[in-house]
């Protein structure tokens, strides 16, 4: 009986799907097609690799995000749902609610801010914009939704021998994805039409990817998920963590990282990123990487003064990108022009600061730009006026508290590590610098514009997390599943 059932079913079970396929050949989107390609390949991740790497493919799948449209609107991204569907994975391998409570304040902390975002979307919002509003909001649970996913995934079995070189791998992959996208930046820069193989990764309203074209070239690096300005902050918190595997690991790899990063600084043409980096290297190398690595400064020193000799072709090709920016700037200093002028906010702050004062409020308008729900405005380009814009002021004191949460067992873990000066204390040093050289780029800057760029960075307010837990107290470092 059982197998005439089946044998009934069967054909109709063929008829449905094959119909479905049609339909979607013939009259979805390109974006609904890839879309749909791509579910075999979950598939096959979720079955056959290693648990790591099935945290890695939610890394690499939003910073190539194809945005699918709901009523002729942009609604969501392949990265999020791989973020969600991740996430989903992991409680089926070990208890979500053991992670949490690990940690009850930042996690429900993390709570708040969504629950003051949701408060804020709901009341402040006119209907009418609802849409957008609660696009922004899925942005801004993705992207915690990763940070609680790369911190629980330490407790699954078989994703590291131990905390440590869970959180290596973390770091590695991160750089690789950035090394990835700095290549994908070189040949968009140098090869325009290469752009239109992309268009699979626009956005609806989009016809190019973001970045100022110049008779059809662009003038600053752009990569499918970044522009300009997100890619030199980027570099800027990854760098320290490539300085940290110079010295504290031999394989060739990181120096390769290194250039790559640096090349990339060139061509995003961000001077923020350069003058950050140019610090961050100065303090790291100068004032934190012990004695003990002198041997190794030599060498590196040597090694990359050779490097710089051989690429000096390529900088005076793109240097001008930049040092004609940085030029620009030399000279406002030295005319005293005020700060809004030398970091060319002199159009958005003063507007961003009228709205953000006239409209303040306990919880804010929730995670979306002003300009998008009918405020006569731009991107606010400072992470503070658009915190208190966006979550009023209970929500922007639940920020701070964040990333002050994040910051102080780092600063714990080096105090304690700093008699050693060892691997552990330099991961401690490397995580803070990241951190403090991002708070300071976000005062002309905000990470969370969009989804893509914005749960990259929460992947590494994760590795700043479980850094701060592990460094504290390297001696337990032993992942708790394995």
């Amino acid at each position: 009986m059982i197998k005439n059932i089946n044998l009934f079913y069967l054909p109709i079970l063929v008829i449905l799907l094959s119909g479905l396929t049609a339909s979607i050949i013939l009259f979805a989107s390109s974006k609904i097609i890839a879309a749909v390609a791509l579910l075999p390949i979950f598939t096959f991740f979720y079955i056959n690799p290693t648990n790591f790497i099935k945290i890695v493919l939610p890394m690499v799948m939003i910073t190539f995000p194809i945005t699918l449209q709901a009523f002729g609107k942009d609604a969501f991204s392949t990265g999020t749902l791989i973020i969600f569907s991740t996430l989903a994975w992991s409680m089926t391998k070990h208890k979500l609610n053991t992670t949490i409570s690990n940690n009850r304040f930042i996690f429900s902390l993390l709570f708040l801010i969504a629950g003051i975002g949701l408060v804020g979307m709901v009341t402040k919002t006119p209907v009418e914009y609802w849409g957008p509003a609660i696009r922004h909001y899925f942005n801004l649970i993705s992207s915690i939704s990763l940070f609680l996913l790369i911190i629980h995934g330490q407790r699954i079995r078989g994703m590291a021998e131990n905390k440590r070189e869970y959180i290596e791998k973390l770091i590695t992959t991160m750089l690789l994805i950035a090394a990835l996208h700095i290549f994908l930046c070189f040949l968009i820069l140098n090869y325009p039409w290469i752009e239109q193989y992309f268009s699979i990764f626009l956005k609806r309203s989009q016809e190019h990817l973001a970045g100022n074209l110049v008779e059809g070239f662009y003038v600053r690096a752009i990569s499918v998920f970044t522009g300009g300005e997100e890619l030199g902050e980027l570099l800027v918190l990854l760098f320290p963590f490539v300085i940290y595997k110079l010295f504290t690991s031999r394989k060739k790899i990181y120096s390769l990282f290194a250039v790559s990063l640096l090349f990339g600084v060139i061509i995003s043409g961000t001077r923020s990123a350069f003058l950050l980096i140019a610090i961050q290297s100065f303090t790291f190398i100068v004032i934190f990487i012990p004695a003990k690595y002198n041997r190794r400064k030599i060498v590196l020193t040597i090694t990359f003064s050779i490097v710089g000799f051989l690429m000096l072709p390529v900088f005076l090709k793109y240097g001008p990108i930049l040092m004609d920016r940085m030029q620009e700037t030399i000279g406002q200093v030295f005319q005293s022009e005020d700060i809004e002028n030398i970091t060319n906010r002199y159009r958005v702050w003063p507007m961003a600061y009228k709205i953000t004062t006239s409209t303040i409020s306990l919880f804010g308008h929730g995670p979306v730009q002003a300009h998008v729900i009918s405020f006569h405005a731009l991107n606010f380009h400072n992470l503070y006026l658009t915190l208190v814009f966006q979550f009023g002021v209970v929500g922007s004191i639940c920020f701070i508290v964040f990333f002050l949460s994040l910051a102080k067992p780092l600063y714990v873990a080096a105090k304690l590590q700093r008699s050693e000066k060892g691997p552990f204390y330099l991961l401690a040093i490397a995580c803070l610098l990241s951190l403090f050289s991002f708070l300071i780029n976000e005062i002309k800057f905000e990470f969370n514009r969009s989804d893509s760029y914005q749960q990259f960075v929460w992947g590494i307010f994760a590795v700043y997390y479980l850094t701060g837990t592990m460094c504290q107290n390297p001696k337990n470092e032993k992942a708790f599943n394995n």
